[in-house]
């Protein structure tokens, strides 16, 4: 358990983080300075972001989300937050949307060609059958697994999430 100085010296630390993350990554709107998905993600799940600002960032989000054709384009590390991130901050329709899709690339692309386990590349196994990459497939990935975190956790009322 923290001491109160170990305690005051961490929630320093903590404000000083969030501080420099604005300056860095916050334009004079509050918005963030990147346009892809995991960079906007990120932060509000971590709340990194002013709460004036959520919104405006969760509405930007959203648009790049849906000019992608609703499709997450975020790599490991957005995708362990992608679902969570969108429900915590009122788009819990836009988590189901793309949970739900059966298109490549996502969750259901995966269960629809046999998927018992989350792989390791959304296209483990092609649409014509053959395997994305012997030597460099997982199909048992903890990021992507995420999915299944959200069904607990958001839809199970499971708890806390598993990564957060």
């Amino acid at each position: 358990m923290l001491c109160d100085e170990q305690f005051e010296e961490y929630e320093k630390l903590y404000e000083d983080v969030v501080t420099e993350f604005h300056n860095r990554f916050l334009d004079d709107k509050g918005e963030i300075i990147f346009d892809t998905q995991t960079p906007i993600m990120i932060p509000l799940q971590f709340n990194l972001i002013p709460q004036q600002y959520i919104v405006k960032n969760v509405n930007k989000l959203i648009r790049i989300i849906e000019k992608l054709d609703n499709h997450l384009v975020t790599g490991f590390l957005g995708t362990a937050h992608s679902l969570n991130a969108l429900a915590d901050n009122g788009e819990v329709a836009k988590a189901y949307e793309l949970l739900l899709r059966e298109e490549y690339p996502s969750w259901l692309y995966e269960v629809k060609k046999g998927a018992t386990t989350i792989w390791g590349h959304w296209d483990g196994i092609k649409e014509n059958g053959e395997m994305w990459d012997p030597d460099m497939n997982s199909f048992n990935h903890y990021s992507y697994g995420t999915g299944g975190s959200f069904l607990y956790c958001q839809i199970g009322g499971g708890g806390k999430y598993f990564f957060k």
